[in-house]
């Protein structure tokens, strides 16, 4: 009947963006793996934002309000190959695990920069994450719901990718209430040589 034929194709679809999900994190993970640390001066509200372009025309991202705000007193140097896959991972979460039955839903990405480190917070009001799973959610293909898309390699990948960058990732959640990651990430400024 036409309405399984629907059904057959909705499964297919969704085993082949799993697939291609799952592929494209394999590949992040190998350059994490292989590529070495080049540091670049990194316009971090910029990064964000140019994420948010990718991220917001995903099923489900319509009315999500977004917040980034950025406090920089001095620039911010970094592998910007490695910071992308930890926020892009980070800020998809944020738009993946929303809680649909909120009115208001909202991602708060906030940074201080100083001449040290950049702290960087995604901070979210979706379902939030079972205390249980918290130690967990770091470790290789888990996955925080049989509903989820993902291959289990997003946060598995960013923490892998802030040790390579000698930096490191908290996460507080409350069921219903929603999650906050919080990375430090050094600030290779001192290092650079003036011009």
């Amino acid at each position: 009947s036409p309405s399984q034929h629907e059904e057959y194709f909705d499964m297919m679809e969704r085993s082949i963006k799993r697939l291609e999900n799952h592929i494209k994190d394999i590949i992040q993970y190998s350059k994490n793996h292989q590529l070495d640390i080049t540091l670049q001066e990194i316009k971090l509200r910029n990064t964000i934002e140019l994420i948010i372009s990718q991220l917001k025309y995903q099923k489900g991202a319509e009315g999500m309000e977004i917040r980034i705000e950025v406090i920089d007193k001095v620039p911010f140097y970094s592998d910007s190959m490695r910071l992308n896959m930890v926020l892009f991972n980070l800020i998809s979460n944020a738009f993946k695990y929303q809680d649909k039955l909120k009115e208001k839903k909202g991602i708060v990405i906030s940074a201080t920069i100083n001449a040290k480190t950049a702290q960087i917070s995604v901070a979210d009001n979706g379902i939030g994450i079972e205390k249980i799973y918290l130690e967990k959610i770091f470790d290789l293909f888990f996955r925080g719901t049989l509903h989820s898309s993902g291959s289990g390699l997003g946060l598995y990948i960013a923490k892998e990718a802030l040790d390579k960058l000698k930096g490191n990732i908290k996460v507080k959640s409350e069921m219903g209430k929603g999650s906050v990651f919080m990375v430090n990430i050094p600030n290779h400024f001192s290092e650079i040589p003036t011009r």
